[in-house]
């Protein structure tokens, strides 16, 4: 005779049924809950609220003043005079203190610009000089030579750009050389003499005219 099981078994454990007996075979599995999705920043308009702070200073600088003029025994109405005189003031002295930094601007413009113009001045003489222009006539060429674009970002003047701008100039002057037609030296005046040297000793040196030592 066979020994009977001392422990009964659970069929449905082993058949992979709910042992609890779900009616949807899975009561104890929780169901997924949504997500909250994070609420959107909310958009701050900073310019009306520039506009607010600015209204209330205003109505508490106005409480402010009325206080203090009626303080001081004004009636409502002479303390309202007060305060519109007062405004127009200060509105003046700011419109005053702007215009005097507008003017300091200006003047500071103009200095920059003054000594600005001597450097360029002075570079371009020097340069103008190694062209070979007459001192006598290097002021009247400056104010034929181009300006623009003479400077760089550093407000030093660009040689090469000056020297072409000099150039230019030449070009449709050449008289402001002291030898336009490119001779040096000596230049004798007259005609040459029998012995095959000037009639005459007056000469032609750098444009000056040299006369003859007397004898």
């Amino acid at each position: 005779m066979k020994e009977q099981n001392k422990y009964p078994l659970n069929i449905q454990l082993f058949g992979g049924g709910d042992p609890a007996g779900g009616a949807d075979g899975g009561a104890g599995t929780p169901n997924p809950q949504p997500q909250s999705q994070p609420s959107a920043t909310p958009e701050i308009d900073y310019d009306k609220l520039s506009e607010v702070v600015a209204g209330r200073q205003a109505n508490a600088g106005d409480s402010a003043l009325r206080g203090f003029f009626k303080s001081q025994g004004l009636t409502e109405e002479q303390a309202k005079e007060a305060m519109t005189k007062y405004k127009a003031d200060q509105a003046a002295a700011k419109e005053a203190e702007a215009n005097k930094y507008k003017e300091l601007e200006t003047e500071n413009a103009k200095l920059k610009a003054q000594i600005l113009n001597r450097e360029i001045d002075t570079a371009l003489t020097t340069l103008a000089t190694a062209e070979g222009v007459d001192a006598q006539k290097v002021g009247r060429l400056l104010k034929l030579v181009e300006r623009e674009g003479l400077v760089n970002e550093d407000g030093k003047v660009i040689d090469d750009k000056a020297k072409a701008a000099i150039n230019d100039v030449l070009k449709d002057f050449p008289e402001f050389k002291s030898n336009p037609n490119g001779t040096g030296g000596f230049q004798p005046i007259g005609t040459p003499g029998t012995d095959g040297g000037s009639g005459s000793d007056t000469r032609i040196q750098d444009g000056r005219i040299i006369l003859p030592n007397k004898k």
